[in-house]
């Protein structure tokens, strides 16, 4: 399957979204893939739960943006990615 990494953005800001997209056309083919919550989750599965997988997660892509800093969801998510001794090598910033 090769290897998995998640990526944290703002739905709110459509070029966060577009870069995420733009990620997945580049990453398609590849041993990467890019573990997204609107193609992981189903309909009633817990976001929360999502949210702890990528704090959990072993590589990161952080999609950083003025709407990203303002999202409660996206702090989250910073905050549990940071939250490991590991992360500057686990955190990919796009800006």
């Amino acid at each position: 399957m090769g290897v998995k990494v998640y990526v944290s953005y703002s739905w709110e800001a459509e070029e966060d979204s577009r870069i995420v997209a733009r990620l997945e056309d580049v990453l398609a083919g590849t041993d990467i893939q890019l573990v997204r919550d609107i193609r992981k989750l189903g309909y009633g599965q817990s976001i929360r739960q999502f949210m702890d997988e990528i704090g959990a997660a072993d590589q990161v892509v952080l999609v950083l943006s003025d709407a990203y800093f303002r999202s409660p969801y996206c702090m989250y998510e910073l905050r549990a990615v940071h939250g490991r001794p590991d992360f500057r090598a686990r955190a990919h910033p796009v800006v």
